[in-house]
């Protein structure tokens, strides 16, 4: 059993959540940021997907792609979270 630091900053971000809002969570390496948009995946896993931009094929996926296909890559999904998008 991994034992989860519970972060007072997930709160806040899960208030925010599902008001029409774009959440930027950024951050230096190694802080968390990661496991605290996995935590809110993990309550909300039918209602959310992940892309890990640091795999190729996934960073393949967003270059250069209509509004149409993006649409249907990510359905009907109300969280969408896009991990090491500076990439």
């Amino acid at each position: 059993m991994v034992n989860v630091i519970k972060r007072t900053i997930q709160e806040k971000i899960e208030d925010k959540l599902f008001k029409g809002k774009v959440i930027i969570l950024y951050g230096p390496r190694q802080v968390g940021k990661t496991t605290i948009v996995k935590e809110i995946q993990n309550k909300n896993i039918s209602n959310s997907i992940y892309f890990n931009c640091d795999e190729p094929d996934i960073r393949e996926k967003f270059e250069n792609k209509t509004s149409t296909f993006l649409k249907e890559l990510i359905g009907n999904k109300k969280i969408v979270i896009i991990d090491e998008a500076q990439t």
